[in-house]
């Protein structure tokens, strides 16, 4: 069995895990709780895991390497944002857990940035098609304020509504470089790792919209965590496949070599 085909399947096993933990409401409490705790800071790890390894084969002086690099930067900052949440800070709707949560946006922006730069870096030098995708995004956010509006809430704190407010703005332009990577990338060697990526942005997506719906009673540990955690090991998935593609790639470079080499024998 090729390595791609035992990592999904793994890594398949254990969304089913983690899914069955989270809507199994007949488990034990102690013990349902003891295994989300464990499934927060295990599903984080798989992303920083497949990333790192990704850094480490593309090195963070390539394009592509930066690319990991940022989007592997986004997983860590997430997670320190976990752990002060549930740890330090006891599910305080608004703390300095929201520090590194935001802070991971714009860490996968760029990561994004990255991306598009090692498939189409001529795409920012073309004013015809960039002028066209900011006309279509500011569309978009048109749209999507009025399914979603966000206002001012003038019953909870200032730097409540900062916190609160800033996670759709960031969630709507994360989505917006989500679906330009996609639309450039489709056709790519590393369109597997793009879509898994972008599978892992949307469900994330739904996971804050929900959150900022709900904010003020939401608590950790409910159905609503999967979403934030299957969204890592989606992204985990999307940054072994830009190393594995990438090995598949030089390796079938060097057997087409290996066999000009013979053919040119055998014409001698």
């Amino acid at each position: 069995m090729e390595k791609d085909k035992k990592v999904i399947i793994i890594l398949t096993i254990y969304l089913a895990f983690i899914s069955l933990i989270f809507f199994n409401e007949n488990m034990s409490g102690e013990y349902n709780s003891l295994m989300r705790d464990i499934i927060k800071y295990t599903s984080p790890s798989i992303a920083i895991y497949f990333g790192y390894s990704a850094i480490k084969y593309f090195s963070a002086k390539t394009t592509m390497g930066r690319c990991a690099l940022f989007i592997t930067l986004a997983a860590a900052s997430w997670f320190i944002g976990d752990f002060l949440w549930t740890v330090v800070f006891e599910d305080a709707v608004v703390s300095i857990a929201d520090i590194p949560y935001l802070g991971g946006y714009p860490l996968l922006l760029i990561g994004i940035f990255f991306a598009i730069m090692s498939v189409n870096p001529e795409f920012f030098s073309d004013w015809k098609k960039l002028t066209t995708y900011i006309v279509v995004a500011v569309t978009v956010g048109i749209i999507y304020f009025n399914v979603l509006p966000a206002s001012w809430d003038g019953s909870v704190s200032v730097i409540e509504n900062i916190a609160t407010f800033g996670y759709p703005i960031m969630d709507l332009i994360l989505m917006l470089g989500i679906i330009l990577l996609l639309s450039l990338t489709l056709k790519g060697n590393y369109k597997i790792s793009w879509i898994f990526i972008g599978i892992g942005a949307i469900i994330w997506f739904i996971g804050d919209i929900y959150y900022a719906m709900n904010y003020e009673i939401f608590s950790s540990g409910t159905w609503i965590d999967l979403t934030w955690n299957s969204s890592y090991v989606f992204m985990g998935i999307g940054l072994f496949y830009l190393k594995y593609n990438a090995e598949k790639l030089l390796n079938s470079a060097m057997d087409f070599k290996q066999k000009r080499k013979g053919t040119k024998a055998k014409a001698q």
